[in-house]
C-alpha cells in the first residue's frame, strides 16, 4: 500500500492512496483519488483498477502504469493520462530520502 500526494506551486492539488493485492491469481493495482478537501473523485465503493501486465526482476506493468526500479535509491514511475480521449504517458521520478 502507498499514498502519493501531489503539490504544484507550493499546494496540495490531490492524493492517491493505492495498493496491489492478489485477484484472481495474479496482481492488481487499485487506486482511489482525493481532492485537497479530502472529497473523493471516484465513487466510494469504487476504484480505479489496473490488471498486472508483466512483472520482471526491476518492473511492473500494469495496464496504463509501469513501476521500474532504476536502482536503490530511484524508481521511476510511468502513468497513462487520458484527457479527454488524448492519452499521454507521464513519467514520475521517486528517490529515496538521505537519513
Amino acid at each position: 500500500m502507498a499514498s502519493f500526494k501531489f503539490i504544484q506551486d507550493n499546494q496540495v492539488r490531490f492524493y492517491e492512496l493505492m495498493a496491489i493485492s492478489e485477484h484472481k491469481g495474479s496482481l492488481i493495482l487499485r487506486l482511489k483519488h482525493f481532492g485537497r478537501d479530502l472529497i473523493g473523485w471516484e465513487e466510494k465503493d469504487q476504484s480505479m483498477d489496473f490488471k498486472l501486465v508483466r512483472f520482471t526482476k526491476t518492473s511492473a506493468y500494469f495496464e496504463g502504469y509501469t513501476y521500474n526500479l532504476v536502482n536503490q535509491n530511484e524508481m521511476h514511475v510511468y502513468v497513462v493520462i487520458d484527457n479527454d480521449g488524448e492519452k499521454q504517458e507521464t513519467k514520475f521520478v521517486f528517490k529515496r530520502r538521505s537519513q
